[in-house]
């Protein structure tokens, strides 16, 4: 039988929640008979795997790695969850940059942004591909005004690296690819789940007392420099 008693992570969660929706309701968050408990658990459970992903994947890559000072999955009023960092230049100024580095740091980025996805289909196993589940996330992502919203992001990086030998469209799928490989290797999706329980727990994982640079070093997850053809790809280099 099902806990049916909230933690304070579930508590702060169903509240946010309730408070950014446009419909008002009225709830004693200390009445578990007023919420419904499984929902907001697959709720939490999902939102956790995607910022797990989207952490995970850039620990992977060491992209801006050290800029990251915040992954939540506390509601605020425009998401469930999110993963904060600070001088983002690589996405700002991608289209600035020269072709070399686009393409680089816009495979390191859609890394990023698939593995939310990538985590949560994993994660789910209702999925055959990533091209699968992100049909309907797709057709939702184009009705959002949201600019910062994940697919949005990945179609305006692949709009900058595409080339007319390198359409966008192929672009996407090779990332999607890519990234459902990378959460494939044991030690990245052990890690990715490591994070997602972390996160259910503790609701947040913030830079202070070196939170994130311990849970880094704890984790010792591989990356894109130490492994032979993950360089040959990112950066085709031997």
């Amino acid at each position: 039988m099902a806990n049916r008693e909230l933690t304070e992570v579930e508590k702060r969660f169903a509240k946010e929640w309730f408070d950014k929706s446009e419909i008002k309701y009225d709830v004693n968050f200390d009445d578990v008979d007023s919420l419904n408990i499984k929902f907001f658990r697959e709720l939490i459970k999902e939102t956790a795997y995607h910022e797990a992903g989207h952490f995970i994947a850039r620990v992977f890559t060491g992209l801006e790695l050290s800029h990251v000072k915040l992954i939540s999955i506390i509601p605020d009023k425009e998401n469930l969850g999110r993963m904060r960092g600070e001088r983002a230049f690589a996405e700002t100024c991608l289209n600035q940059m020269p072709p070399s580095v686009q393409r680089v740091q816009g495979i390191q980025l859609l890394l990023e942004i698939y593995a939310g996805y990538g985590s949560v289909m994993l994660n789910k196993s209702e999925y055959k591909s990533l091209v699968e589940y992100l049909w309907e996330e797709e057709e939702e992502a184009m009705d959002d005004d949201n600019e910062g919203f994940d697919i949005n992001r990945a179609q305006e990086i692949c709009e900058i690296m595409s080339r007319p030998y390198m359409p966008k469209e192929r672009i996407h799928r090779l990332a999607q690819m890519w990234t459902m490989e990378m959460l494939r290797i044991p030690e990245v999706w052990n890690a990715v789940e490591t994070v997602a329980e972390i996160l259910i727990s503790k609701g947040e994982i913030t830079r202070e007392n070196d939170e994130i640079s311990n849970l880094i070093m704890t984790l010792n997850v591989t990356n894109i420099y130490r492994l032979a053809k993950w360089r040959r790809r990112i950066f085709g280099t031997r």
